[in-house]
């Protein structure tokens, strides 16, 4: 995992399209780039295509969803009672109280 922090676009765009030009193995592998909106993942898709004359088959999920991959590589998929609560079925939840929130009350 790289993590490259900047003011300026241009400057981000510029070293992602170092590291993703460097061929890491497998060619057919999605390069997974965390994005904060679909706006920035069109830009940078337009930008790296026009950098490498192609840009195929990337992976950008927003920051949530590449936490909740990483916890289930460690944690395993969750269990059917904790599916049930997924933002898509329920939007409205903003925040859950964990057991150990409820001991420092």
């Amino acid at each position: 995992m790289y993590v490259h922090r900047s003011n300026r676009a241009e400057e981000l765009v510029r070293v992602l399209a170092d590291v993703v030009g460097t061929p890491a193995g497998d060619p057919f592998a999605r390069e997974c780039v965390v994005v904060q909106g679909r706006g920035r993942e069109g830009w940078l898709a337009l930008e790296l295509a026009r950098r490498y004359g192609v840009w195929a088959n990337p992976d950008f999920p927003f920051p949530r969803r590449l936490v909740l991959r990483a916890m289930d590589a460690v944690l395993g998929p969750p269990g059917p009672v904790l599916a049930r609560f997924t933002v898509e079925e329920h939007p409205h939840v903003t925040t859950v109280r964990t057991h150990s929130d409820s001991a420092h009350r």
